[in-house]
């Protein structure tokens, strides 16, 4: 490509620093993104059980785990999101 004959070069230690600051912002920018989103409710398609937990995503496409029966695959629950764990948030059934 043509980026090949560019100069000067980029030196290994400043592409590692620029990406590590760019891993950092994404980060920290999914994790305001999902402190915005405690205490909405959100429909929730479910596409997963493992371990007493069903696993799915809200219409929004955040990671939402929640209680439940493996019966309740492929199914849309409403769940008020009350909580960050991690790059996921858990829900709680509204009844």
């Amino acid at each position: 490509t043509d980026a090949l004959g560019i100069y000067p070069k980029v030196c290994p230690e400043d592409i590692a620093r620029r990406s590590q600051a760019l891993h950092n912002l994404s980060i920290n920018k999914k994790y305001k993104f999902l402190q915005k989103n405690i205490n909405r409710i959100s429909n929730v398609l479910i596409e997963s059980y493992e371990e007493g937990f069903l696993s799915g995503f809200s219409s929004n496409y955040i990671r939402v785990k929640t209680e439940g029966d493996p019966k309740e695959i492929n199914t849309v629950i409403p769940l008020k999101m009350t909580c960050v764990d991690g790059d996921e948030m858990i829900g709680h059934r509204l009844n």
